[in-house]
């Protein structure tokens, strides 16, 4: 009766998926999906786009400066004043700035200083700070400060990508379960339904007692709701899958039952040792890169504040050249003007609360970096521990379920030669049934896993 029943539940079982034709959407394709259409994948590329546009601001501070003022008094018929400066200031990568002006004044109330003749006067100039600034300055801390945010961008588009993955493939792995729970469900729920009639059939010509008939019945009931359990989950994890998509018509559509996870999906994701060469991945590590772009930035800050420590001392100095009407322009070492400003806290107590303030903030930093080169050394060890331990449990599990499965086999021939009850075949049949779980459960703390140490590693899979 055994092998009858089998056959008999291999033919139902092929019919049923032969005839849906199933469609298969892989891992690396939903995961592509995923990259293409999921906003937070739209976000990690806007951090990028974030990080060159606070460069190209940056920048900015270089760009040279064309400004013009124009004044003018008329009082009572009289001209007192017409002023009008035209000035081209640029800031060099360095201290040095550079400035070019032109003024046209004239009145008859004019300030003699500002007394510049008919033709104007023009004026060639640099500005430097001899003490403060000389070596290190805000403009350059600001351009140093850009581009390591900008290449700590990219490292935080990695790190959210490389989440959205994880997070994206542990979604098609739960529908990946739930749709193989669906099939041993439907099988075991077959299984109940053909030896339900087998039972009365033999009930009706008086070989198998009439309880025998309530006990198959009751047993069908059970695999019927752990059946339609095993939907339910199937259809939540596809609801979870595409959650994230505004449109489904243009393209394949998980929420159709005959679209199937990838049979094959644990051969997709790759294992990885991690202890081998962890010195070096960790050396390339996104987030151990982002630490030390962040240290970086605090170096350069902490310069800046102790350069503030300094006097202030900036020199300017103008050549001067009257003859602006002329085809070339006449300058002279003997018409100039120049400048000296001085400024010094006597006390100091701003800066060197900032550089203290400063300080803290670098060892605050260097606690954080060493508190996640340690985190994550300590979850490789013990994620390459797990992997082998997993693989082992899995094995083994699905070994143990082949063993309940000849039990249950053995019950069903005993049944048949009268030496046995549809209870104790029920019995054999919920143990092998909870072992399948559990092997499957295993399978998936297996996938998890390597999943896990990709994601670690930052190695994609598709």
């Amino acid at each position: 009766m055994s092998r009858c029943l089998m056959l008999l539940l291999f033919l139902k079982a092929t019919l049923f998926y032969g005839q849906t034709s199933p469609e298969v959407l892989t891992l690396p394709e939903y995961l592509s999906w995923v990259l293409k259409e999921h906003p937070e994948a739209k976000n990690a590329q806007l951090l990028q786009e974030a990080g060159n546009a606070q460069w190209l601001q940056a920048k900015g501070l270089l760009d040279p400066v064309l400004s013009s003022k124009w004044k003018n008094k008329y009082y009572d018929g009289q001209n007192f004043y017409q002023r009008s400066e035209t000035q081209m200031a640029f800031q060099s990568p360095y201290a040095l700035g550079l400035v070019a002006q032109w003024d046209v004044n004239s009145g008859d109330y004019l300030d003699p200083e500002a007394y510049t003749g008919k033709d104007g006067l023009m004026a060639l100039g640099l500005n430097l700070p001899v003490l403060q600034g000389l070596f290190f300055d805000e403009t350059r801390l600001a351009l140093r400060r850009a581009e390591q945010v900008q290449a700590m961008s990219v490292l935080e588009k990695q790190m959210a990508l490389n989440e959205l993955l994880f997070q994206s493939t542990m979604l098609y792995l739960d529908w990946y379960v739930a749709e193989k729970r669906v099939v041993l469900q439907k099988e075991m729920m077959d299984a109940s339904s053909i030896r339900l009639q087998a039972v009365k059939s033999r009930y009706y010509v008086g070989d198998r007692p009439g309880i025998d008939t309530l006990e198959a019945f009751a047993q069908w009931q059970t695999r019927n709701i752990a059946w339609q359990e095993a939907q339910l989950f199937s259809i939540k994890s596809r609801l979870a899958m595409t959650a994230f998509l505004p449109e489904l018509n243009e393209k394949k559509n998980i929420l159709s039952l005959r679209l199937q996870p990838d049979a094959a999906m644990f051969s997709v994701i790759p294992t990885y040792a991690l202890t081998m060469d962890m010195n070096a991945w960790m050396a390339a590590h996104p987030m151990i890169q982002w630490y030390q772009s962040k240290t970086k930035i605090l170096d350069w800050e902490e310069r800046w504040k102790r350069e503030k420590l300094k006097p202030k001392l900036n020199v300017e100095y103008h050549f001067l050249n009257k003859e602006v009407s002329s085809s070339r322009a006449d300058f002279s070492v003997n018409n100039y003007r120049w400048g000296v400003q001085f400024a010094f806290p006597m006390f100091v107590r701003d800066a060197r609360g900032q550089l203290q303030l400063q300080r803290i903030k670098q060892m605050e930093n260097e606690n954080d970096l060493s508190l996640r080169t340690n985190t994550i050394a300590q979850k490789a060890r013990v994620l390459e521990q797990q992997e082998r331990i997993v693989a082992d449990q899995r094995m083994r599990a699905m070994n143990n379920s082949d063993y309940y499965r000849q039990l249950w086999e053995a019950e069903q021939e005993r049944l048949g030669m009268g030496e046995s009850s549809v209870f104790m075949v029920n019995q054999r049949e919920n143990t092998w049934i909870d072992q399948r779980i559990k092997a499957l459960e295993h399978e998936q703390k297996w996938i998890q896993t390597k999943a896990e140490i990709c994601q670690l590693l930052f190695k994609p899979y598709f």
